[in-house]
Formats: C-alpha cells, sequence, structure tokens
C-alpha cells in the first residue's frame, strides 16, 4: 500500500513539473506573438497521429495569419530536443524568424551541442518563396547524419506550419 502511494505522489510530482516547463514555453511563445504584432492566436496540441506538439497561429489587425510557431520533438540528433520554429508570412513569401531550443543543455558535449546549434541556426532568416521547401542537403553537403535530420526536421515543420497558416481554422481564438 505505502508503494502504491509513494509510486502516486511521484507520478504526480513528475506531471506538476512537466506541466510547469510546458506552461513557461507557452508563456514564451505568447510573448513571441505579442512582439510580433499578433492581437490574437489559436493553439492546436499535437495528437499521438501528429508529429508535432503544438502549433500556434498569430493574427494581425486584419484577421490574417501572420504569424506560426510549430513545437517538435527532433529525436535523431544526440539527445531529443525541443525545436520551436517561428514563421512570419509577408505577402507570399515566408521567413523564418527565430528557431528556439529551449532544452539544449541536455546535450552535455559542448562539440555536439554546438553542431547541433549551429545546423538550427542556419535556418534562421531563411526565406521560403511560395510555400517551396527548404534544401539544404545534397550530395556535396557534406552534412553529418545529425545535420541531416535536422535539416529534414526543419522543413517538416515549415512545411507543416505553412501548411496550417493556409488553411480555414475554425479553432477559438484568443485575444493576447
Amino acid at each position: 500500500m505505502k508503494k502504491i502511494f509513494l509510486s502516486i505522489v511521484i507520478i504526480t510530482v513528475c506531471y506538476s513539473v512537466f506541466a510547469e516547463k510546458k506552461l513557461k514555453l507557452e508563456e514564451v511563445i505568447k510573448l513571441k506573438l505579442k512582439n510580433l504584432n499578433s492581437l490574437n492566436y489559436i493553439h492546436q496540441e499535437g495528437s499521438f497521429y501528429n508529429s508535432y506538439e503544438d502549433m500556434y497561429l498569430g493574427y494581425d489587425k486584419d484577421d490574417n495569419a501572420n504569424i506560426g510557431i510549430i513545437v517538435k520533438i527532433i529525436k535523431k540528433t544526440y539527445k531529443k530536443i525541443k525545436v520551436v520554429l517561428i514563421i512570419k508570412k509577408e505577402a507570399d513569401n515566408y521567413h523564418i524568424i527565430d528557431i528556439l531550443v529551449p532544452n539544449i543543455s541536455i546535450i552535455k558535449d559542448e562539440v555536439k551541442k554546438a553542431k547541433v546549434q549551429k545546423s538550427i541556426n542556419s535556418f534562421k532568416g531563411v526565406v521560403i518563396r511560395k510555400k517551396k521547401v527548404i534544401n539544404k542537403v545534397d550530395a556535396i553537403s557534406g552534412a553529418t547524419y545529425c545535420h541531416k535530420k535536422v535539416y529534414s526536421d526543419l522543413n517538416e515543420m515549415s512545411e507543416m506550419i505553412i501548411e496550417f497558416m493556409n488553411n480555414k481554422n475554425d479553432l477559438k481564438k484568443t485575444i493576447l
């Protein structure tokens, strides 16, 4: 009986710590949306079938989805890292304006951490024209397996958030 009670207490504490970390990330995302002139937003949580954790759309004063944010776990780096990709829509182009890795510190080896950060940072500022995918890996790029996985996942994330931005969404908007 004591073991069951202790297990329940441990699970409850772990869940509350996880929920607090997720809440902090959500607050950072809301702040980013507000700083990028979004007046309201929608939030869609990922499911078992989706490969992302969360997606957010920020809406401007004309009620257009001008900011897209997607959160995903990238598994094939040296450790599982959480990546937050932020895209801004301007006319028919999409700009990757920021990429956050809130848990990069779980990669303890500084050389490996630098490689992952360099791969991710190479996407900042990239312009995606008319929904075309980004292709940073080719036969002569010299990309390592880790780089290829990061590039592949960022491409997939970009495609998903751009598609989400262009679809009509019936989700309830929340004022920032």
